[in-house]
């Protein structure tokens, strides 16, 4: 029988596994349908069975090898629990019975912050410390609760642990029906005949005692029950406290602070009454209290050790790697078998897209492969494809399916936050209410972009001069005022005038300070010799002469940005800067992050990765409200009450915002709304301006656009990029803002582009009267301008009215072959400007035009036009015509005399006009007789447009009062009009008007000092005559020096005179030239000391007339003057016989001061002189020469051949006796006195 009964259980527990496993595997099928995943651990983790064999060798083994505590090390989440799960659920062996304890559900102290990503491991405990005891009394009481009240209390009736009991309605009736009988029974026996007096009958004796039998037997037996059932309760009191009425006494709370300790008896009874052989211990490192390990170590060996307990049991823990530092471990374990983690950063991607794929999902690879460097764990992965399964079946399938993903994700790895950003707050939140500051920072870089090119575009339109040459010459004239005499300038060995130097080359030499110069020195008189020399200043002198502030190369690179167009560049780089700032106000944060150096930093790094991970992609952004409520929407969208709100609370939304229900909307804007800016929406404003009824509404949003601000302008230019409708937008815009066209053309700084698609919606879709008050402002400027405006309009007729209202004259039309009727009605209208281009096109369309007479004779091309519309509408604004047309061509200047000549006597031009065109025109006016004016023969005169003759000259002259005016004068001045006359002598014989005339204008033309010096010694030679008595004194020296030269003035006592009284340095030019008559009468010309020096040093006088003319004055000036002694001497030493008179001779000897002069005259006289005059001449000589007049005397005389021949000259008068010549000089030896 026994055999039997071990088969039937044996077959028992098999059938039990086979259902068991029938079970699973439907309830895995049933799973496989659903896109849930469970979290708990699974009973499939060890496929292989490697970790089965490795536990159950070291439970077999652990009496045999002393293994009783074995550690399942792996990190968190690596299937611990799945690995133990499986073990149990496949182990056949019935003599392993698992206890199973776990504290997943008791509350981790470590954790309390779920962004916190790292735990520093406790590697010592400090017993001591009343926190951490509490929590190890805590972790006991727990594990002994799971160990007793795993079990029924049947197992274990002696535990003190009592538990509470569910009494059924069957238990609770047998229970009082039982105390009931105990009653009765105790009653029976204590009065007699109980039944029969309660009942009032009679009971037989046979049947009382019967009762009386139960009634002993039953009452033995209840109390027999009673009693071994209170000897169990009392072996389990344990009195803590004793209360009585208000007083409280208390036994030793704590005994031990050690729960296991102080219940050891109970933990041994409980493995001694149980079969349990394998204790399995789950989740008690996430407390990292190693302690506790130690006293779990510590029961395992006071079980193992109890006689009462007769099988090993084997304590299993699930323990993270990290709990213990380096080899601590191994003291605390027996056995240790890691756990391989089945899932990481690095393959959990492959996981996730297996579910993504299962479940019919349809999201991103990239976003899968970037959240799952932050998944590492299983059942972390499970619940985020769970949670996301029930967001995105309650959620809008609209929704992108990687945004939910994301926020989910997030959700889940920091769950706090994520509540916290439902409710306004926490990080996440932070970030997105960042972005405006970031927004700001961004836009406050471009608009210092912007103030840049603003500057720029500043300067370049406060240029005065925009011509390089210009500039250049501004530089150059600065120069020129610091150089004297300048002919011309010198760059590598070749000269330029000031006109080449404009050029590139030598202009960059000259700023570099690499040119020199050619100037005329003056010497004496009116001679200059030609010298070259560096210039004297540098260039950066001239540079802050000109301008302080810019040096030349900054001018002229401005200069070449103005001709570049440069301004339409900056204009347009500005545009695209204006719309990066609307783009950065509209941007979504992952884009403005990736276009600017945006980092968000946090204090959770892995935090932090993840947000910028997750922001960057554009997987969370700013609908994340989206993603974690439902919005039910009713008369206006999600979208719609946004706007709303930020409405309300005056936050701006982007323009180009969407809007689903405009019109619910507007029923929910208040009239306080429309005053506010963030009312402008691109389809608001499409809204009203296509429906009727909402004419206040548009104004409200045209009055914000007119205020000129960056706003108005970033949304009209939003608008054109995403409005419907352009035309209606203008129509409404120039209505309300008439001066809406000058802002765009003159301080929008707009691109070109765009101005004139916003002036050709104007043109088509404002009213008429809109366009009148606008033409003020700008408008009408512009349409003048334009040269396509013909081809703007659809309607004609609005065109006309247009050009008649506005007296539109436009300046740069194009005019087509094919006349059209409202270029008809332009030209017919005289709606055009009187200028170049526009006379041009009109000529070549309605009459007959000549090119190369157009631009170089045009009045007489225009009159020659055919075009009598156009002629008369020149002639009646002939001042106009000469200012826009005339001048304005720079290769007009070859007009036909007659043309020309009937210009300058035209009444409807005035004279200052008159002389530009003079002054414009190469034309020469042959007789000055032709011009009606003399204002205007003036400027001929100065422009040299007449034809050089004395005759023109004579008849101006006699014209104008006779006198030489300042026209004259500039005209006589010029070099080519001087070669002209020069070729003519002034003959007044034949002149006209008459004799008389002509005779004042040549003492006019001889005495005007502010003719040309040069040219004024060519025009001396035209005149006929020479004056004995000219008025001279108005005429500078150079000028008188020439009218002695050229003999006009006649050696008259008079002339002599007035130049002896106001050029005193010019009576001896003139006595040069007249030298001949002057020594036949010198009475008439009295010359002082200087005059007679200068003529004695003359080669105009001869000799002959120099020995007149000294002899005659050597009484009065000569014998005072030693300088002129010492002239008369050099005469008398080259022509003996000069000085006529022995007497005269002896006084200059002796006035002379050249020693030298004296000897030579001296000894060439010796053989003429008497003693007497040889001893006073030799008394007048300086020592030693006078000491020959002593007798007896022996001087000595320097050695040379002055004083040899005057040795022998003496010595031959007999004045001495001899001399003799030795190395010290020359002896000479004058006579004794006995000789006398």
């Amino acid at each position: 029988m026994k055999r039997i009964a071990t088969a039937l259980q044996f077959l028992s527990r098999k059938l039990d596994r086979w259902s068991n496993r029938l079970n699973k595997e439907r309830n895995n099928r049933g799973e496989e349908q659903q896109p849930f995943h469970p979290l708990s651990p699974t009973g499939e983790a060890d496929q292989e069975g490697h970790y089965k064999k490795a536990l159950l060798w070291a439970i077999k083994n652990s009496k045999l090898k002393d293994i009783h505590n074995i550690a399942l090390t792996g990190p968190y989440g690596s299937g611990k629990s799945s690995i133990l799960k499986t073990f149990r659920e496949t182990n056949q062996d019935d003599a392993l019975k698992f206890l199973n304890i776990s504290l997943a559900t008791f509350k981790d102290t470590n954790d309390t912050n779920d962004t916190k990503d790292t735990k520093e491991t406790i590697q010592t405990e400090k017993p001591s410390d009343p926190v951490n005891s509490d929590l190890l009394r805590l972790i006991e009481l727990s594990i002994l609760q799971q160990i007793f009240y795993h079990e029924e209390d049947r197992k274990i009736p002696d535990s003190r642990f009592k538990k509470i009991k569910n009494f059924s309605r069957k238990n609770i009736i047998l229970t009082a029906t039982s105390l009931l009988i105990f009653g009765f029974s105790i009653v029976n026996l204590c009065v007699d005949n109980f039944v029969g007096k309660a009942l009032d009958i009679e009971v037989p004796g046979n049947a009382n005692r019967i009762l009386r039998w139960f009634s002993i037997t039953y009452s033995i037996a209840w109390l027999y029950a009673a009693l071994a059932t209170s000897v169990r309760s009392l072996r389990g009191i344990s009195i803590n406290k004793l209360n009585i009425s208000n007083a409280e006494i208390e036994i030793d709370k704590n005994i031990s602070k050690s729960i296991l300790n102080n219940h050891l008896d109970e933990i041994l009874y409980f493995f001694e009454v149980t079969d349990y052989s394998v204790v399995i211990v789950e989740d008690l490192d996430r407390f990292e209290q190693t302690e506790i390990f130690t006293k779990l170590r510590e029961l395992n060996l006071l079980i193992n050790n109890s006689k009462k307990i007769k099988r090993d049991i084997v304590f299993v823990y699930a323990v993270r790697d990290d709990m213990f530092k380096d080899k601590d471990r191994t003291k605390f374990f027996d056995f240790i078998i890691p756990i391989i983690p089945v899932i990481n950063f690095s393959n959990s991607n492959e996981k996730l897209k297996s579910i993504i794929k299962n479940n019919g999902y349809t999201i991103d690879d990239e976003l899968v492969n970037d959240i799952s460097l932050f998944i590492d764990d299983m059942r972390l992965l499970y619940n985020i494809m769970n949670e996301y399964e029930i967001y995105w079946r309650h959620l809008d399938k609209k929704l992108n399916q990687n945004k939910l993903l994301a926020v989910i994700v997030y959700k889940n790895i920091f769950p706090n936050d994520f509540v916290s950003l439902n409710n306004n707050d926490g990080e996440l939140y932070k970030v997105f209410q960042e972005k405006s500051n970031h927004v700001h920072k961004v836009i406050a870089k471009t608009e210092e972009t912007i103030k840049t090119i603003n500057a720029s575009i500043d300067k370049l339109n406060e240029l005065k001069i925009r011509e390089l040459n210009e500039l250049r010459k501004v530089y150059l004239y600065q120069l020129l005022s610091k150089l004297n005499n300048i002919i011309s300038f010198s760059v590598d060995g070749t000269s330029y005038d000031i006109q080449k130097m404009l050029d590139d080359e030598p202009f960059i030499k000259l700023t570099k300070d690499e040119v020199q110069y050619k100037y005329y020195h003056p010497q004496y008189s009116n001679y200059f010799t030609i010298q070259s020399g560096k210039i004297p200043r540098k260039f950066s002198e001239i540079e802050k002469e000109v301008d302080p502030k810019s040096s030349y190369l900054e001018r002229e690179e401005l200069i070449k940005q103005w001709n570049d167009n440069k301004i339409g560049q900056l204009k347009e780089e500005l545009s695209n800067l204006n719309r990066k700032k609307s783009d950065t106000r509209k941007m979504k944060l992952n884009r403005l992050m990736a276009e600017n150096p945006i980092h968000i930093k946090f204090k959770n790094e892995k935090q932090g990765l993840l947000i910028n991970s997750l922001i960057r992609s554009g997987h969370i952004d700013e609908d994340y409200l989206d993603y974690v409520s439902i919005f039910y929407e009713g008369s206006i969208t999600k979208e719609d009450r946004d706007f709303l709100l930020s409405l309300k609370s005056q936050i701006s939304k982007p323009y180009d915002y969407k809007l689903q229900n405009i019109e619910g909307l507007l029923k929910k804007i208040g009239i306080i709304e429309w005053e506010s800016i963030q009312i402008l929406n691109i389809n608001l404003l499409d809204f009203v301006i296509e429906n009727q009824g909402y004419q206040n509404e548009i104004s409200s949003m045209m009055h914000h656009l007119r205020n000129e601000s960056p706003q108005s302008l970033e949304f009209i230019d939003g608008y054109m990029n995403e409005g419907k409708n352009a035309g209606l937008f203008f129509r409404h815009l120039c209505q309300g803002w008439p001066k809406c066209w000058d802002f765009f053309k003159n301080r929008s700084r707009l691109p070109g582009s765009t101005t004139d698609e916003y002036f050709k919606l104007m043109m088509n879709n404002a009213g008429l009267n809109d366009i009148i008050a606008m033409a003020d402002f700008a408008l009408r400027q512009e349409i003048e301008d334009r040269s396509d405006f013909l081809l703007l309009l659809e309607d004609t007729e609005k065109a006309k009215d247009i050009i008649d209202n506005l007296k539109i004259k436009f300046t740069n039309l194009d005019i087509s072959s094919h006349k059209s009727a409202l270029q008809d009605h332009v030209y017919k209208t005289n709606s055009y400007a009187i200028n170049k281009d526009m006379l041009a096109s009109f000529i070549r369309v309605e009459g007959k035009f000549d090119q190369k007479k157009f631009i170089t004779s045009n009045y007489g091309a225009i009159l020659d036009s055919e075009c009598p519309g156009l002629i008369n509408y020149v002639n009646k604004n002939l001042e106009l015509y000469i200012e826009k047309v005339y001048l304005k061509i720079y290769s007009n200047n070859q007009e036909d005399e007659k043309v020309l000549t009937h210009m300058l006597n035209s009444a409807d031009i005035a004279v200052d006009w008159k002389k530009k065109i003079i002054k414009q025109v190469a034309t020469i006016i042959t007789d000055i007789r032709n011009i009606d004016d003399n204002d205007v023969k003036g400027g001929l005169f100065t422009a040299r447009k007449i034809k050089p003759t004395w005759q023109n000259v004579i008849r101006y002259y006699n014209e104008t009062d006779k006198e030489i005016d300042e026209n004259l004068i500039e005209f006589l001045n010029h070099d080519r009009v001087a070669i002209e006359l020069f070729k003519h002598t002034i003959d007044p014989e034949k002149l006209l008007p008459d004799l008389p005339t002509t005779e004042d204008f040549i003492i006019s033309l001889i005495t005007e000092d502010k003719i040309d010096n040069q040219i004024y010694d060519r025009y001396l030679k035209c005149v006929p005559h020479h004056y004995s008595d000219l008025e001279i004194t108005g005429l500078s020296k150079d000028k008188v020096l020439s009218l002695i030269q050229k003999g006009i003035l006649d050696a008259t006592p008079e002339n002599f005179n007035t130049i002896g009284s106001s050029f005193t340095n010019l009576k001896v030019p003139f006595l040069e030239k007249h030298h001949d008559k002057v020594v036949e009468t010198l009475d008439n010309f009295p010359v002082g000391r200087s005059e007679l020096t200068a003529i004695m040093d003359s080669a105009a006088f001869t000799n002959s007339e120099k020995k007149i003319i000294v002899n005659h004055y050597v009484d009065s000036l000569l014998l005072d003057d030693p300088r002129l002694c010492n002239n008369a001497l050099k005469l008398e030493h080259k022509q003996p016989g000069f000085i006529t008179k022995e007497e005269d001779l002896i006084n200059i000897l002796r006035t002379a001061s050249n020693l030298e002069d004296r000897l030579r005259v001296f000894i060439k006289k010796l053989p003429l002189l008497n003693q007497e005059n040889t001893s006073t001449i030799l008394g007048f000589l300086p020592e030693p020469y006078a000491e020959l007049t002593q007798e007896g005397k022996r001087p000595l005389l320097p050695g040379n051949t002055l004083n040899r021949e005057l040795a022998a000259g003496l010595q031959k008068a007999k004045y001495i006796s001899s001399h003799q010549e030795d190395d010290k000089g020359i002896r000479l030896n004058t006579f004794k006195k006995s000789k006398e």
